[in-house]
């Protein structure tokens, strides 16, 4: 193993729940809901963001999984829609900072 794929075998299983706890913090912990929807909306983020994850486990192999096409799919668009999340989160969070900053 060279260390090019040692790399992406570290970085892409870690990118999508750190952008998952992101979208979560930003965007579902500032809400009022009720802690358990809270609870349950950070914990369907963080699944979503665990794409390979779940191609390592159920599909064979992180990179090349032998899942169906509708699978690799739909876990696809999951994990898009985590990592639109987490910036959409990190520039709403920007953008609140700066705002505070202004008032100050």
């Amino acid at each position: 193993m060279t260390i090019q794929h040692l790399v992406f075998a570290v970085f892409f299983p870690l990118l999508g729940p750190v952008c998952g706890g992101v979208a979560a913090a930003a965007l579902v912990c500032p809400r009022r809901w009720s802690v358990a929807l809270r609870a349950a909306a950070a914990a369907a983020i963080l699944l979503c963001s665990m794409k390979f994850t779940w191609f390592a486990v159920f599909g064979g192999s992180m990179f090349v999984p032998e899942l169906p096409a509708w699978a690799i799919h739909a876990l696809s668009v999951a994990y898009d829609v985590v990592l639109l999340l987490a910036a959409v989160g990190a520039c709403a969070a920007l953008v609140r900072a700066v705002a505070w900053l202004a008032r100050r």
